[in-house]
């Protein structure tokens, strides 16, 4: 999962090219060219890190729609009040799992491309300027990823997780991140959301879907941070064995 030295100097040469590009403006906050969703239970203390890394973000014509998953803290008061943005939209739902509160924000976003975002993670802020690029200048694109940074203590040091794209290696595990993933709104409405049934491995079995006829565009850059700070996270608490199966049964693999 390591990164080797030569995707780096591609990605910092790719920053260095483009840190002077022009800015896209707003178009409208009510038509907003990207959704970021945003999923949260009970992430008061940590979710505000999250929302700045996306109101820092270079590109500015976004919406970002949180979906309060049934929060029992003080989020449903603490992030509308901290946070009085015309472009984040917040909604709070009964406790049902990440899979059903992600789709019920991409429902009730408006963007044409979807975005995801998790309220423990933060984004580099040149990722959704990229992003808009690649579906501006690439019409045929329908869906996209980028590399993601995973935290690791001291002395392992951080790591970047990145493969170019393999259908087969992806049939075999998951190496693109939500947190980096992106596609077109059409591909919601015509494959389907987040598999509800599913716990864990979500995110999994919608790229296997959303990848299936037509290949990604591969992102040369690190668009997000992935931390590991959180002890409730679904890695830790759901069973991945379980949820790898049933996946493996929905695919035939």
């Amino acid at each position: 999962m390591g990164a080797e030295g030569g995707f780096c100097c591609i990605l910092e040469a790719r920053r260095a090219c483009n840190k002077n590009e022009p800015h896209k403006p707003p178009v409208s906050a009510m038509t907003p060219l990207i959704s970021v969703i945003m999923p949260s239970y009970n992430r008061a203390h940590i979710i505000g890190d999250a929302i700045r890394s996306v109101i820092a973000q270079q590109f500015q014509d976004w919406e970002l729609v949180i979906v309060d998953d049934g929060s029992t803290d003080d989020t449903k008061r603490s992030v509308p009040d901290a946070f009085p943005d015309a472009r984040i939209v917040f909604l709070a739902r009964e406790h049902a799992g990440v899979s059903a509160a992600r789709n019920h924000g991409v429902a009730a976003s408006k963007g044409e491309i979807v975005t995801y975002l998790d309220s423990d993670n933060i984004w580099r802020d040149d990722y959704l300027r990229f992003v808009a690029s690649v579906y501006d200048e690439r019409p045929e694109v329908t869906c996209a990823y980028a590399a993601i940074e995973i935290e690791n203590p001291e002395p392992e040091g951080n790591e970047v997780l990145w493969k170019p794209f393999n259908r087969g290696h992806l049939r075999r595990g998951n190496y693109i991140d939500i947190n980096v993933f992106s596609h077109r709104r059409r591909l919601f409405g015509e494959l389907g959301g987040f598999d509800e049934n599913l716990k864990r491995l979500v995110d999994w079995d919608l790229i296997l879907r959303y990848t299936e006829k037509n290949a990604p565009y591969e992102i040369a850059v690190i668009g997000a941070l992935y931390r590991k700070g959180e002890a409730d996270r679904i890695t830790l608490v759901e069973n991945y064995e379980a949820n790898r199966a049933a996946v493996c049964a929905k695919w035939g693999m």
